[in-house]
This record gives C-alpha cells, sequence and structure tokens, in this order.
C-alpha cells in the first residue's frame, strides 16, 4: 500500500540511476578541472589569492536521496569523486591515500551522505516543515491500529512497509524510515534544525571513518 504512495522516489537502479551518477560525477569533475584552470590563470597573473581549502562537492549530494539501497559496486563512481576532490583540495598525487584527506575536511563518504538527506527529510517530516506529498509517504508507528501501545510508537519510530521487490525496497516510504529509526534518540528529539544537522553529521562521520 506504501509503496504506491511514493512512485515519485525513483530507485535509482538500472539504467537510469547509471545515467544520474555518471551526469552527477561528470559535473564534479568539470568543476573541478575548471577550478584547476582557474588556479593557473590567478598565478599567472600573480594574484595573492586564498582558496577555501574546505569547499564543499556539492554536485555529488544533489537529489542524492534517490540513491539510497544501491550497492557500493554503483555508488563507487561517486566515491572516486570525492577521492578525487579531496586530492584536489590538498594538493595530492593520484596514488596517495586520501582518507586522512577526506577526515580533515569533514567530509562524509558517499553511502553516509545519503544517509544524511534521508534524516534530514524525515526531520523535516517530524517537524512539519515537509511538503504535504512527501509526508504522506510514510506512516508513524503511533498512527497504526493496535501498536500505537508499542515502545516503537512512544520512541517516535516510523513504519517500515514490507516489500517484495528491489524497487519498492529503495522507495523513500522504506529508506527514509530506515534512515530515522537507527539514530540514536537524542538525536531523533533533537528539534532545531541546525543542532540536528550538527549532532546528526558527527553521528555519521564516526561511522564512516569507525571512530
Amino acid at each position: 500500500m506504501y509503496e504506491t504512495t511514493s512512485t515519485f522516489w525513483f530507485s535509482g537502479a538500472g539504467r537510469y540511476g547509471r545515467l544520474s551518477i555518471a551526469t552527477a560525477r561528470f559535473l564534479v569533475f568539470l568543476h573541478c578541472v575548471s577550478l584547476v584552470c582557474l588556479l593557473i590563470l590567478l598565478c599567472k597573473l600573480n594574484h595573492n589569492l586564498y582558496f577555501h581549502r574546505a569547499s564543499k562537492v556539492y554536485s555529488s549530494d544533489y537529489c542524492n536521496a534517490v540513491f539510497a539501497g544501491l550497492p557500493d559496486s554503483t555508488l563507487a563512481p561517486l566515491q572516486r569523486v570525492l577521492h578525487a576532490a579531496a586530492r584536489f583540495v590538498d594538493e595530492f598525487r593520484p596514488r596517495d591515500h586520501v582518507t586522512e584527506s577526506l577526515m580533515s575536511l569533514h567530509w562524509l563518504s558517499v553511502r553516509e551522505r545519503i544517509t544524511y538527506k534521508l534524516c534530514s527529510l524525515m526531520h523535516g517530516i517530524v517537524h512539519g516543515h515537509a511538503p504535504r506529498n512527501l509526508k504522506d509517504t510514510v506512516v508513524p508507528v503511533a498512527d497504526l491500529a493496535g501498536r500505537c501501545h508499542l515502545r516503537s510508537a512512544q520512541d517516535g519510530l516510523f513504519d517500515i512497509p514490507r516489500s517484495r521487490t528491489a524497487f519498492g525496497s529503495r522507495a523513500f516510504s522504506t529508506t527514509g524510515p530506515q534512515a530515522w529509526n537507527q539514530l540514536p534518540t537524542d538525536i531523533r528529539n533533537t528539534a532545531t534544525y541546525t543542532t540536528f544537522k550538527h549532532n546528526l553529521k558527527t553521528f555519521l562521520f564516526n561511522i564512516a571513518y569507525g571512530l
């Protein structure tokens, strides 16, 4: 029942998913090349400018919630984009390890970036800031008959609908509640969006790098 209400969240699998990831990868690499060209030009002009070393790679995050549930092999091109961007920011050679660079920049991995987006959307749903059509795709456990007395209802968790297809399991009606329910209670209960984002990123950062 819940799968049909979230058809606008495509799974990202198959030809269209690969096309979306390839497009994002191309755009980010294009931006990196543009920055390199600009740097060379400014050096030739002898301009003393400082570059923001902690710049974000926003193109890799655009609509990335639709990539939820995809295997690591499919997300690998986007992860390589982040590695290339980190090498550019810290002036690493192509074969240098970038884990320390990613940590110093406080960049999340692609998998955690997707979770970050899903949880941010769920926070908007919980606190009434999300669009109505997005809110209608998920159901709190407290709203289900016969389950409102459960601890999961008292903790503000959401129902995770069962799906018989891979497409349905990657719909927001499933991936959103899954990501939200796995957060610690203190993070879920944070009402202020700015504080929530800060705590969420710290939590996901520790998971990404095993801290």
